[in-house]
C-alpha cells in the first residue's frame, strides 16, 4: 500500500519548517485555466513567523499571509487535486511531486537549487538604492535639508535619479562582465 503523498510533502514542508531550513513552495500546472501558479514563503511579521500564499491569476495575484497549521490544510486541500506538480525548496534538498491524474504522486529528492544557508523572513523587502543621499549637492539642489533628509518637493526627482541609474546599471551589466572599479 503506498503511503498518501499529498501529506508526505506536507510533513516535508512542516519539518523543514520547523527546523528553519523552508524557502518556498510552489505549485503549478493548475486545473483552473485562471490560475497559473501559488507560491508560498516565510514571513516575519510583529505577531510571528506566517506562511505567505500568492495565488497567481492570469489578471491579477492575491497574497494572504496564514499561521503554518492553517496554511497546511490549505494546501492539503490543493495538492494534487488543483495542482498537479509541486515544487519544495529547502536548504538542505529540494523535492518534485509530480501528480497524475488518478491523483498519485511521484516525490523526487534533489540537491538544492538555491544556495541559500539561512532563509530570508523579511515582510517589506528593503528598497534598492543607487543615490547617496549624504552628498552635499542634493542639499545645494534643495532636494534634501541639511540632515540628508529628503525633502517632500524632492522625493520625486530622486525616484527619477534612482531609476535612471537602475537603467545605467543595468546597461553596463550587459557591456562589461564585472563593473570598472570607478562605476562601483
Amino acid at each position: 500500500m503506498k503511503p498518501n503523498l499529498k501529506l508526505t510533502i506536507i510533513e516535508l514542508l512542516k519539518q523543514s519548517w520547523d527546523a528553519d531550513q523552508f524557502i518556498r513552495l510552489t505549485l503549478s500546472k493548475p486545473k483552473n485555466t485562471g490560475i497559473k501558479k501559488l507560491f508560498a514563503r516565510r514571513v516575519r511579521l510583529n505577531n510571528g513567523d506566517f506562511l505567505q500564499i500568492v495565488t497567481q491569476f492570469t489578471t491579477k495575484d492575491i497574497t494572504q499571509n496564514y499561521q503554518i497549521e492553517e496554511a497546511t490544510e490549505l494546501l492539503t486541500s490543493q495538492i494534487g487535486i488543483n495542482y498537479k506538480i509541486a515544487n519544495l525548496f529547502t536548504t538542505t534538498k529540494d523535492y518534485l511531486a509530480l501528480y497524475s491524474k488518478k491523483g498519485e504522486a511521484k516525490i523526487r529528492e534533489s540537491q538544492p537549487i538555491l544556495n541559500l544557508k539561512t532563509t530570508a523572513t523579511n515582510h517589506n523587502k528593503p528598497k534598492l538604492s543607487y543615490v547617496n543621499l549624504e552628498q552635499d549637492f542634493w542639499t545645494d539642489l534643495k532636494i534634501t535639508n541639511s540632515n540628508h533628509q529628503v525633502l517632500s518637493d524632492g522625493q520625486k526627482k530622486i525616484t527619477q535619479v534612482n531609476e535612471f541609474l537602475k537603467i545605467i546599471e543595468t546597461q553596463l551589466g550587459k557591456t562589461y562582465t564585472t563593473l570598472p572599479d570607478q562605476l562601483s
